[in-house]
């Protein structure tokens, strides 16, 4: 009687997703199709030029490329971690629990280190380009930091939310501004009214 119990072993049960399923997800989770919204940086691109039409040449193109690189990065990790976070709500809800963190199938360890890298690679491809782009691509990482982190969370809060996701548009306009410039500075009417827009 002493020992019968204590005696057996413990077998781990074996994970049901392959390693393929859980690097496909972390993949998916990062929202590629998502960059369409990119598009928001044009305006911030277009400005300057039809003021400037003379800083229109090869380098600028190949800057324009880097750029939307490193915005895509900024902006996919924070789709990552929005997945991983919103895990725990997501069971509760008919839609998102299917979703494949709610299932399980994403680490989150390994969301939070991606989501670390994608900014990383980011934010160095961002240094090439201009200082005020750096800290505006920054700007636009943290944003996404209020919107999902538990400690701000702000996607629950009824106008904190509007406001963080609306701020994505006048963030990204100058990203595009920044790119062709470091002269001129974007209008702050411009700014605003691009915000109030997205708002």
């Amino acid at each position: 009687m002493t020992d019968n119990i204590s005696s057996t072993p413990i077998v781990k049960e074996a994970s049901p997703f392959s390693f393929n399923e859980r690097l496909r997800v972390h993949f998916e989770i990062c929202r590629l199709d998502h960059s369409i919204k990119d598009v928001f940086v044009l305006p911030g691109v277009a400005v300057p030029l039809r003021v400037i039409p003379s800083l229109l040449n090869y380098r600028l193109i190949a800057t324009l490329l880097l750029a939307f690189v490193s915005i895509t990065l900024a902006a996919c990790s924070n789709y990552d971690i929005n997945e991983a976070l919103d895990a725990p709500f997501g069971q509760l809800r008919p839609i998102e629990c299917k979703r494949p963190a709610a299932l399980g199938v994403i680490h989150s360890g390994a969301a939070y280190i991606q989501r670390m890298l994608m900014m990383a690679v980011g934010i160095l491809i961002g240094i090439q380009i201009s200082r005020a782009f750096v800290i505006t691509a920054f700007a636009l990482w943290i944003m996404g930091c209020f919107y999902n982190i538990p400690q701000f969370r702000t996607k629950e809060v009824v106008y904190p939310d509007e406001i963080t996701q609306s701020e994505n548009n006048p963030l990204r306009m100058p990203l595009g501004w920044y790119a062709v410039t470091r002269v001129l500075k974007p209008p702050v009417s411009l700014l605003i009214s691009y915000w109030a827009i997205g708002c």
